[in-house]
């Protein structure tokens, strides 16, 4: 039996080297927010889900991602391994 594919796409910074209120993956880079990039990507690889971890401006990055992905909230940032332990509380 195959295990399904999951994607997430860690995107909760607090972006404070930008200097700049909007959050860091919506900056844009050649052309579009760095989000979408990191979205296309996971979509190229048709996962049965696509979580993306928000957490500073997450009103903002949810709503760019959209229903492309279900958006899950890191209250603390405390690190990657812990925005990855959202998904199983969300």
């Amino acid at each position: 039996m195959a295990i399904p594919l999951v994607a997430i796409i860690l995107a909760a910074g607090d972006s404070t080297r930008m200097n700049s209120d909007v959050p860091k993956v919506l900056h844009p880079v050649a052309g579009q927010p760095m989000i979408e990039y990191a979205l296309q990507n996971a979509e190229s690889l048709s996962p049965s889900r696509i979580f993306v971890v928000v957490g500073a401006g997450s009103s903002a990055v949810a709503g760019y991602v959209g229903k492309r992905a279900r958006s899950v909230l890191q209250k603390k940032r405390l690190g990657t391994g812990h925005a990855a332990a959202q998904i199983g509380r969300a």
